[in-house]
This record gives structure tokens, C-alpha cells and sequence, in this order.
């Protein structure tokens, strides 16, 4: 990609935070560079938080960061790109730019199975952990997880005990900030042995409590499939579980050890609707076996930009949702339901409102409920999400 194109990419993904779903919306009728000259006009079609969210980025900023990137041998992605992930392009909030460094091919595998879990795992998950993803590994399927200690730990070094393993690291920050510390030795080698490490973030970006929950549509959307390893209950494994479901993965997870172990037990509601229990590689290896028979193509849950189609010049139309009372003034309502509307920019699970804000679900279903009957949000059809509804 031509460099002046690539800075009007990193400028337009700096003016959006991580997974949001309007800026796919927009794309679909504007290039990033016709967006940048449409900034300064006020009758654009455009929403005034979407012109205010354009004019907050200078391409000064941009360049910044593209300059850092090459100083840093950080190599970029943009969703026109070729080498762009192809399954990413089909879950939701796809980041517009990829920021990654090592073999970029890992990131289009025929065969990637993701490992998720806790940080705290037991010795029983991190040698089965370990076993499984080298024997996958060994048999040419790319291993994806999040650089964590714990679970995520054990997924990565699986591969890299394999004869070529690649595994593929998706960062919780953006590179140049060692976080997990303790994981800096395992990250320098995947990419010595030909492994990736990806991050939707620029660099020197650090962590946040509600990021994860954002990363982890990335971790379950580069696989075909996803493994859970120890998932406790209430972890944060399991909205990585419902990413998969969603984005139509196969899902598998490894036996409890210890049914009175709660740190064993967030795989329970998953195993009573049939989630696949794998007590070996085998299993997971017959399900890769038959998808590369069928060559089905993995299931896209919705559609981004289709390369080569012409774009709409048309302006973005307003989404007008019905309110059936008079709202209450935002300054009126809760500091709960403020903060819900602050997050629900993005569709978001009940669960995951109530781990970025450590409240109970009963507390925050009580708080939406209200702000349903006042039209500040709605459901969406699969009816277990929420979104804003911005009039």
C-alpha cells in the first residue's frame, strides 16, 4: 500500500476506539482520505459525534505513529490489504489497521485453533494445555492466544515445542509496552521461531480492564476454532467463548478436573448446551480434517468492505429509533446508566457490562431495563446484546 494511503488509514483507525461498528459503516460509503476532506464541512451526512470523533485526529498524529511503527519494526495491515486476515473481515468492529511484527502468513492459516483460560492454572490444564497445542501444532494448525500468563502461556509454548510450530500472539497493549512482564522471554521467541505478534493498538498504548474484553473478538475471529482450557466461573474465557458461537467457530474445551472447584467449573452452562469435551488432540484434529475436506469457508457473522466493489457515494443515512417515552435528561440519569452508555457504544453481552464495571448482572439488568423503556438502548435480534441507540 502506498504510504499517503497508509497514513489516511492509521489517521481514520486513531479517530475510533477499538472494535467500533460505525466506523465499518462508514467505510462502506467513503475512503479514508475522502474522509479526511470531508472533516471540515458540516453537511456531510455524517452524525455530529462521528465529525467530532474525524476532527479530534490531526495526520500529524498519524504520521507520529507511522514514524514509530518504522522505528520500531512494526509492520501495518489496513482492511484493503491483501494480507489482512480474511476471517477478521467478517466479524464484527474489524480493525481498520493491524499493527504486527514476524511472518504476517501465519495470520491467514487454512487451520488456526485459539487457546483461551486463566491466568491462575492448575498444573493438570497447563500439561494438557501444552500437550494438545504442540500436537496440533506439529500437524500444521497455527496456535493463537493472548500472551498471558497462565493458560494462554502454556498455548504458546505448546507450539513451540513442535518441529515448525507457529503460533500467533494477539497483544492486550500496543508494542513497546512489556506487558505481561513475565511473558517477555516467550514473546521474543515465537518470533525467533517464525511466530506473530499482533495488537489494534498503536504503540506505547497501555492496557485497560475494559480493553480485554474488546481483544478478545480478535482471538476467537482469526480461528477456525477455539479451545477453552481452566475457565473459572464468571472468567473472562467465556466472552471469548461467545465471541465464538457468534462468529460460528467450533468450540471445544477440556474436561473439569474437580467439579467442587469453581476455578474448574465456567465450562458448566456450556457443557449442558453440547460443547464439544476433548480429552486429546484427536478430536480437534477430525474436525480440522473434515473442514479441509469440505473446504467450506469459515462462517462470516456479518460484511465489511468487498475488495474490488464500488464504493456508494451516497451519505450515511441517520438511524431513527422509535422512543416510547419522553427521555430523561442524560445528566438525570444514574451514574450506572451513564457509565452503561458510555460502553454500549459497541453491541455488548449483559456479562460483560457486568465484569467492566464489577457489578452484579442483577444490578445491571435492573439499570438497562429502565434505559430500554426510555429508548436510550435497545436489543439487537440475537436478543443477548445491547447497543446505544444514538438519535
Amino acid at each position: 500500500m502506498e504510504r499517503d494511503n497508509l497514513l489516511y488509514w492509521l489517521w481514520l483507525s486513531l479517530c475510533f476506539p477499538p472494535g467500533s461498528h460505525r466506523l465499518v459503516k462508514i467505510l462502506a460509503h467513503y475512503t479514508p482520505f475522502e474522509l479526511y476532506q470531508l472533516r471540515q464541512q458540516e453537511d456531510c451526512g455524517l452524525s455530529q459525534q462521528d465529525l467530532a470523533r474525524i476532527r479530534s485526529v490531526s495526520l500529524e498524529r498519524a504520521q507520529a505513529v507511522l514514524t514509530d511503527c518504522e522505528r520500531r519494526g512494526v509492520s501495518l495491515l489496513t482492511l484493503e490489504d491483501d494480507g489482512y486476515p480474511q476471517r477478521l473481515l467478517h466479524i464484527p468492529g474489524p480493525p481498520p489497521v493491524l499493527y504486527f511484527q514476524g511472518n504476517p502468513d501465519n495470520l491467514n492459516a487454512e487451520l488456526v485453533i485459539s487457546v483461551v483460560g486463566t491466568r491462575r492454572v492448575m498444573p493438570y490444564y497447563r500439561e494438557i494445555t501444552t500437550e494438545i497445542t504442540r500436537l496440533l501444532a506439529e500437524a500444521g494448525i497455527v496456535i493463537v492466544s493472548g500472551c498471558a500468563v497462565g493458560c494462554d502461556e502454556a498455548a504458546h509454548q505448546g507450539a513451540l515445542l513442535a518441529r515448525n510450530g507457529r503460533t500467533v500472539g494477539v497483544l492486550a497493549c500496543g508494542f513497546g509496552v512489556n506487558y505481561p512482564q513475565e511473558t517477555w522471554r516467550l514473546r521474543e521467541r515465537m518470533l525467533e521461531q517464525g511466530g506473530t505478534l499482533i495488537s489494534e493498538l498503536p504503540p506505547m498504548t497501555g492496557t485497560s480492564r475494559h480493553y480485554f474484553a474488546t481483544r478478545n473478538r480478535l482471538i476467537s475471529g482469526l480461528s477456525t476454532g477455539v479451545l477453552l482450557s481452566q475457565v473459572p466461573v464468571g472468567s473472562g474465557a467465556l466472552l471469548t467463548a461467545r465471541h465464538a458461537l457468534e462468529q460460528g467457530r467450533d468450540l471445544y474445551c477440556l474436561p473439569p478436573c474437580d467439579i467442587r472447584n469453581p476455578a474448574c467449573l465456567g465450562v458448566a452452562d456450556l457443557l449442558r448446551d453440547g460443547i464439544q469435551v476433548v480429552c486429546g488432540a484427536g478430536e480437534i484434529l477430525s474436525d480440522c480434517l473434515a473442514l479441509l475436506e469440505r473446504k467450506i469457508p469459515v462462517h462470516s457473522s456479518s460484511a465489511v468492505i468487498k475488495k474490488g466493489s464500488p464504493r456508494q457515494k451516497q451519505a450515511v443515512p441517520e438511524i431513527l429509533k422509535p422512543r416510547p417515552v419522553p427521555l430523561k435528561p442524560v445528566e438525570e440519569l444514574s451514574e450506572l446508566q451513564q457509565k452503561l452508555l458510555e460502553l454500549l457504544e459497541n453491541p455488548r453481552y449483559l456479562e460483560e457490562l457486568s465484569l467492566l464495571l464489577s457489578v452484579d448482572t442483577g444490578t445491571v439488568m435492573g439499570a438497562m431495563t429502565e434505559l430500554e423503556m426510555l429508548g436510550y438502548l435497545c436489543r439487537l435480534e440475537n436478543g443477548l446484546q445491547f447497543q446505544r441507540v444514538d438519535g
